[in-house]
């Protein structure tokens, strides 16, 4: 039996060089192809894909959010996140969401065989890159405590912003509004020193506080 597959990648250079991977794989169905993460909600709830190949990189680092979707959604599925050199932070956060396997954005038709292989028996797959990125991860020094700890409130959001949560879904979550939810994630930037949700969580992981 084929291996369905559904596609969501917004770079279009990636999302060509993995449709026609796909396209060449007599053993791979392909259900369809999102290039925004608002096409890719549509396509989740409308397909029942045996694999989502999710690019890790998506616009706004939603990856996370859609792994967790996915998954929620066909809980007999699997995710592939595919990343590229410099998403260690995405990857994480991604593979915390539940991913299962990751590919690099180069990835050989036989690099996704064995990807697809794998995840069809039930294990994970990790191509040699990606086991590098967290092996890196791992392998750090313990970072210093924070300056200016974080207080409950903002602890909570912070795992919810590590399983992929929207500031409207914190904000329901939390009893408070998209506005102020944005508001303490701003703080939570500050006292961690990062820019974007996927530095957060990676710095977040990396200090224990998820």
């Amino acid at each position: 039996m084929p291996t369905a597959i559904a596609l969501i990648a917004d770079c279009p250079s990636t999302r060509q060089h993995l449709r026609s991977l796909i396209a060449a794989d007599s053993g791979v169905l392909p259900l369809g192809y999102a290039s925004s993460p608002a096409a890719a909600e549509t396509l989740i709830s409308r397909s029942s894909a045996n694999v989502y190949l999710i690019l890790c990189h998506l616009a706004d680092s939603q990856a996370p959010r859609l792994t967790r979707l996915a998954l929620d959604s066909h809980p007999d599925c699997a995710v592939a996140v595919v990343a590229k050199s410099g998403d260690d932070a995405l990857l994480y956060a991604c593979l915390q969401a539940g991913a299962n396997a990751c590919l690099q954005t180069g990835c050989s038709a036989a690099e996704l065989r064995d990807c697809l292989r794998a995840l069809r028996s039930g294990s994970a797959f990790l191509c040699p890159t990606s086991a590098r990125q967290l092996l890196r991860r791992l392998q750090a020094n313990a970072p210093a405590p924070l300056a200016t700890p974080l207080t409950k409130r903002e602890s909570d959001i912070l795992r919810a912003l590590g399983k992929g949560l929207t500031m409207n879904e914190i904000g329901g979550l939390h009893g408070i509004s998209p506005h102020t939810a944005a508001h303490h994630v701003k703080r939570i930037y500050r006292k961690l020193g990062v820019h974007t949700r996927g530095e957060a969580v990676y710095e977040a992981a990396h200090m224990g506080l998820l």
